[in-house]
This record gives structure tokens, C-alpha cells and sequence, in this order.
């Protein structure tokens, strides 16, 4: 049975959980794996995928499966009738549908936000009112958790150990040894039975180590924000072949962003934790919380956003300002500094978009820290840039990182650094503000504008230059690093290595990513022409992170990093590639909505399984509502650009929500009166005292 492996073919999963409990279903239509199956996660507690409470050594996920038995004859699913899909009437739920010889089975998914627990409702349906029919559900606990099976009274089946689960059902049921049977009662076209699974696991316990209330009672929970994408780009409808076809695209980029919403947050404990490669690492990263933090920010999940916060400021940075990277610090020439500069733009969004200060506030020494840490004097260059042997992926010397500057870190720390700057003067704290601000402008202006050391060389922007002023064009291991704390980690070199290509780098996008610069320049178009080499690297599409003949480890297409060029891919007007891009990652993310970290051969063991990344959820999320929808915060002013027509969206900020109607991009009405247009541009005043209805026109 393959149902451990990660990425079997043909398979999706549907990632439903509130932070307490994560359920998983997986449906697949590989003959080595079962139909459909439940994982069922402690979302506090990271494991591989073997280790899913439900998941057998033996069995797989096939003991997940219902049994629906008619006349007597037990009827289990099969791969040709078994049809899984999204449900979000009423909440995120899955549905499964199958049939039992002439029955009709329908089993729907949720996680009770009340309880954490999963419940699952059967509905049947059959030809015959009168015939005997019984529902099936085993509890087939993970040995690797639980060394006790049994049952209790009122029909439960329960499994105990290092935590406990527990599986009863309305109407009660009948239970022996590891199964729980039904008999299913009429109505035939009603809910027929309803299974309950609760657990009490390890990360239940920790809830109470940080007590306090959400700081948005009036608008908790949330309603979802509704994304209707009516027409897609020009480019895509002519694709199409015109308006007599439904806009599909744009139809499949609102589904799949309330797919993401809800599977963020299904993916985050209630402390803020999560997996950055969901069965893959087991290691959480703070660059990886902080964009999670800001699409939750973006998406209306305002608790979720503090949640996440809070957990950068007590586990994933420490009182030196590092941030974590695969939960371990790293500091001197091997930070990765990047993480900063997200970090503190993760938290400018959180006090920008909710107007709470009290999380800034109690966290202050810790956000000063942060902020501080990249001006320390071992980063520290005259021409202003930012000085380390450590790049955006984390290579470094022995993978033949030279001293010098990494794009990333100068883009995210110039970006982080202008939003903490921007937050401390409100706070009051302007020494801190003049102080960020000032290195801010200092790191933008040497990478674009520096004589000798600018990153942009040959019209277009680098990846790296080594601090001699010579551009990175390639990786050498270095031979004759000797850093002892990382001996255990540097292999041994090779005789006569091959020099590996540096460039191109999906990072060489970001200062367009982030309006830095002009996304019509002559600089910002020939990078997109550098970059676009990076496409369909081994032949199923998508962009690669970089040059994939360097890439040893996971050669082939990235979903965050695709993500990223399609949104750099908007701004500079490309919008066939962005069409196209956008198109990948939809197709690519299957049924379920959810992608792995990349899509390409890999070596498996010595490495660990490819697992599903947090963070293409988040910056999918981000390039729907900054780049499509085009929804910015400018100073004291929302400024909203959406990039389609027949957009329905809603905004919300603070404890209001702004509602974004787009049936053209000519004019536009906010409630009911004109409103001005700047290069497309509406602009509303902040603080916002009111719900608004914000109209585009033709």
C-alpha cells in the first residue's frame, strides 16, 4: 500500500482543521493507494506522514474507509466510483461520493470549530426504502501513537497511548473490537449517520501557556471574504477564443483562493506553529511564518495573523534578533537575513490592516531586535548594502556562496526596515523610526544606484555580486572553509568541481515583487526576459527557483516561487506569461487545492519526502489580492488597482470591510458618488470610519 508516499500520482488532498485538530482527506486514483482516505494530525506536533494518528504500518488509510453493507453483502469503495470535491456551503467540508452496488454514498467532511472535532456525515441514498442497510467506520489507530484498543460504553471505540482518540457516532451504533456499525435509518435522502472522531493529543495540553482573548471580538469569527473572479486577463480570453466561453480561468482563481484560506488555516495551530513543508521537514521557519502571517493579514484572518506573530516573537526569533531557519539560528555571515526584513513586514501589515497596537507595543524589544540585527557591523558594507556568505535558499560557502550581496536580503531588509520605520514614528518611538528609515534608504539606493556595486549589471538586475564588485555568476564549493560549529555539515569536496550556474534566480524578481522600481523600466522588462529561461524546467511546466543544473537537491518547478513571477509577471504587463503561469499553478494544485514545495525528480531517501508547502497557500493569497486585485496600503491612504474585470471582493480592515466591484477599469463610484482614478488607481483615506462599496466602471 503507497498511501505513505507524498506525492503518488494522481492523488489530491483536502486540508480541513481549526488549529486544534488537522484532518487531511486524501483521494486517489493510483491503483497502489487507497481510493480515499482520513489523516487526522495533531497540529501542535509535526510529524512525517506515517505519522498521522490514522495511518497504519500494514493497513495504509484503507481502515479509514466506510463499509456500507446492503442485503448483508459488504460493499468498500472503488477507485472508478470514488469522486472527491470542495464544499463550502455552510464552512469548509469535503465531500466524497462512491456507491455501494446500487447505493448511493456521500460522506461530507468538516472540523466543528466548538469541539475540534471531525465529524462526518453519510448520506444514502438507495433503490429501495426497505432494504437493510448498515454503515461501517473502523478505528484503526497509528501503532507508532497508541498501544491500547477497545471500547467504551454508549458504542465508542477509543484508542490510548502517548494521546487518545475516540470514535462514536448519532445515531449510536453497535461496536466490537475496531469497528463501529450503523444501521442506516430513513430518510434515504437524509444524513443517514454521523461519525465523530475527537482526540486529545500532546498539543491540547499547551493551549493555556498563552491565555488571552482575540482583540477582535465584534468581528470573530470572520465572514470569509468572497472573491468572485468574473473576466479573466485580455490575453486569457482570447486564449479562450472570445466571450462566447465561460471565463474559466477567472472562475478557478476565485475557487482556489477560498481553497487557500481555508487550508491556511487549517494548517496553523492554535499556538501558531505549523509544518513549512507539511510531511517533509518537521522544522518550522520565520520567513515562512512571516509570509503566512501577512496573507493571513491580507485575507481577513486577523487572529490567525496575531497567532502566527506571536510565535515568531517567543519561538522563531530570539532576544539577538535572528530568525529562525529550520527551527536553529544561524547568525554572522550564515544569517539569513531576509527573514528579518519579512518578518518586519509581516508585522507592519498586522498593525497596518487590523489598527491594533497592542501587539507592536507588548512586543517592542523583541521587534527592535529584529530590526537592529541586520545593522549590525558584520553585515555592514560602506557602498550600504548588506554583507553575508548566505543566500535566499539558504546555500552557503561549501555550496559555493562567495562574501558578498544577496539580492534577497537587500530587497526584504529595505522593504522590512521602511515598514518598521513607519510603525515606530506612530508609536512614538522616532529614534528607532530615523534609524530604520535611514538604512532603508540606504540598502535601496546602493542596490539600484551604487557605482560599482549596484545589482543591476548589463540592464537587468543580478542575483548576487561578491564584495570585490564581480558579479556571481557561478558556485565553486569553497575548499578551504573551516568554520568548526559547521563541520559536521560540510561534505567533502570533490576534486576539480564543476562550476554551477548562479544565475538565473527567481529572487531577481522580488524588486518588482515589491515596487521597487518602475515595472515598465527597461530594467524591470529585460529581468523578466532573463528570468523567463526558468520556465518548464523539466518539462510539466511552472518556473524553477533557479537554475536547475545547480539544483542537486530539488530540481524542478516551485509553487511559491511561481507564484512569485506571476505576480511580477502583472505588474510589468506580461499577461500572456502571467496567464499562463497562473493556469500552472491552478492545474497543478489538483482537486484538493494544495501544492507540494516543487514538482521534479528527486532523490528520496537520502532526502526527505516532498511534502505540501504552507507558504504556497500564503503567497498565492498575496498574489490574488496585492498583484490581481491589486489592493495596496500607501501611507494613510488604501490604494486599489485591481488588474481583471468582474471582480467581487471584500476588504477587510480594522472593523470595517470595503466591498470592490469591478465591472471595467474606466471609472469609479465609492458608495454611489465618482470617485477619481490615478494611472487606475482609487484611493480611499485611512483610518476607514465606515463600511464602503467601492465601484470600477467601463
Amino acid at each position: 500500500m503507497s498511501d505513505i508516499q507524498t506525492n503518488l500520482p494522481d492523488t489530491d488532498y483536502f486540508f480541513l482543521g481549526d488549529g486544534r485538530l488537522m484532518a487531511v482527506i486524501q483521494w486517489s486514483r493510483n491503483r497502489d493507494a487507497s481510493p480515499y482516505g482520513i489523516l487526522i494530525c495533531d497540529p501542535e506536533r509535526m510529524s512525517r506522514k506515517q505519522g498521522a494518528l490514522l495511518h497504519h504500518p500494514e493497513l495504509g488509510l484503507s481502515r479509514t474507509m466506510l463499509s456500507v453493507i446492503v442485503n448483508g453483502i459488504h460493499h468498500q469503495p472503488r477507485h472508478e466510483d470514488v469522486h472527491a470535491m470542495w464544499d463550502f456551503n455552510g464552512g469548509p467540508a469535503v465531500v466524497v461520493r462512491w456507491k455501494a452496488g446500487d447505493v448511493e454514498v456521500s460522506e461530507r467532511f468538516r472540523v466543528q470549530e466548538t469541539s475540534s472535532h471531525l465529524i462526518r456525515d453519510v448520506t444514502i441514498i438507495a433503490p429501495d426504502d426497505a432494504m437493510p442497510i448498515e454503515i461501517q467506520a473502523g478505528l484503526y489507530a497509528n501503532p507508532l501513537y497508541f498501544d491500547e484498543f477497545g471500547t467504551r460504553p454508549v458504542a465508542t471505540l477509543y484508542a490510548a497511548g502517548y494521546t487518545s482518540i475516540t470514535l462514536y457516532s448519532v445515531p449510536s451504533g453497535r461496536a466490537f473490537e475496531r469497528f463501529l456499525t450503523v444501521r442506516a435509518e430513513v430518510p434515504r435522502n437524509g444524513v443517514a449517520a454521523t461519525f465523530i472522531y475527537g482526540i486529545e493529543a500532546v498539543g491540547t495540553h499547551e493551549f493555556s501557556l498563552y491565555p488571552g482573548t482575540p482583540p477582535f471580538p465584534s468581528l470573530s469569527p470572520p465572514a470569509a471574504p468572497a472573491v468572485t473572479l468574473g473576466t479573466s486577463f485580455d490575453a486569457a480570453l482570447r486564449n479562450a477564443g472570445g466571450e462566447d466561453h465561460p471565463p474559466s480561468l477567472a472562475a478557478r482563481i476565485h475557487e482556489l483562493y477560498t481553497i487557500s484560506r481555508a487550508s491556511l488555516r487549517a494548517s496553523v495551530s492554535q499556538l501558531g506553529k505549523f509544518d513549512a513543508s507539511i510531511w517533509q521537514y518537521d522544522f518550522e521557519w520565520g520567513m515562512d511564518a512571516a509570509m503566512v502571517a501577512t496573507a493571513a493579514v491580507t485575507a481577513g484572518m486577523f487572529d490567525l495573523a496575531r497567532q502566527i506573530l506571536v510565535n515568531i516573537f517567543r519561538r522563531l526569533s530570539n532576544a539577538d534578533g535572528m530568525i529562525a531557519e529550520a527551527s536553529r539560528f544561524r547568525d554572522g555571515e550564515m544569517a539569513e537575513l531576509n527573514g528579518n526584513g519579512a518578518v518586519l513586514d509581516a508585522i507592519w501589515h498586522y498593525w497596518r490592516w487590523t489598527g491594533d497596537t497592542t501587539l507592536p507595543r507588548a512586543h517592542w524589544g523583541r521587534i527592535t531586535a529584529i530590526a537592529d540585527y541586520p545593522l549590525r557591523p558584520e553585515f555592514q558594507h560602506p557602498s550600504g548594502l548588506l554583507r553575508t556568505r548566505r543566500d535566499f535558499w539558504e546555500r552557503n560557502p561549501w555550496m559555493g556562496i562567495d562574501d558578498g550581496f544577496e539580492i534577497g536580503h537587500q530587497v526584504f531588509c529595505s522593504v522590512g526596515l521602511r515598514r518598521a520605520a513607519e510603525m515606530a514614528d506612530a508609536l512614538g518611538r522616532h529614534d528607532d523610526a530615523a534609524r530604520w528609515s535611514d538604512a532603508s534608504k540606504r540598502i535601496l539606493d546602493a542596490m539600484i544606484n551604487h557605482p560599482e556595486l549596484s545589482l543591476i549589471e548589463r540592464g537587468r538586475f543580478i542575483k548576487r555580486r561578491r564584495a570585490d564588485g564581480s558579479v556571481q555568476e557561478t558556485l565553486l564549493p569553497d575548499a578551504g572553509y573551516r568554520n568548526p560549529d559547521y563541520a559536521p555539515y560540510i561534505p567533502a569536496m570533490p576534486e576539480g568541481p564543476t562550476p554551477l550556474p548562479c544565475e538565473p534566480d527567481i529572487t531577481q524578481a522580488l524588486p518588482i515583487i515589491y515596487g521597487l522600481i518602475d515595472p515598465q523600466s527597461p530594467v524591470a522588462l529585460a529581468t523578466m526576459e532573463h528570468l523567463r529561461s526558468l520556465w518548464n524546467p523539466v518539462g510539466n511546466g511552472g518556473y524553477a527557483r533557479y537554475n536547475i543544473a545547480s539544483d542537486p537537491d530539488s530540481p524542478g518547478a516551485w509553487a511559491f516561487a511561481s507564484a512569485f513571477m506571476a505576480a511580477a509577471e502583472i505588474e510589468t504587463g506580461l499577461e500572456e506569461r502571467a496567464t499562463g503561469t497562473i493556469s500552472w499553478l491552478l492545474d497543478i494544485a489538483g482537486r484538493g487545492g494544495s501544492w507540494f514545495e516543487y514538482y521534479g525528480p528527486r532523490q528520496s531517501p537520502p532526502h526527505p519526502p516532498v511534502g505540501i508547502i504552507v507558504w504556497g497557500w500564503a503567497q498565492y493569497i498575496l498574489l490574488v489580492v496585492k498583484h490581481i486585485v491589486g489592493v495596496r496600503v500607501i501611507g494613510d491612504q488604501m490604494v486599489i488597482a485591481p488588474k481583471l474585470t468582474g471582480i467581487d471582493h471584500d476588504i477587510r480592515f480594522g472593523g470595517h470591510r470595503i466591498r470592490i466591484a469591478v465591472r471595467g477599469r474606466g471609472a469609479a463610484m465609492l458608495d454611489g458618488e465618482p470617485i477619481a482614478l490615478e494611472t487606475g488607481a482609487a484611493r480611499i483615506a485611512l483610518p476607514l470610519t465606515a463600511d464602503h462599496l467601492l465601484e470600477f466602471m467601463p
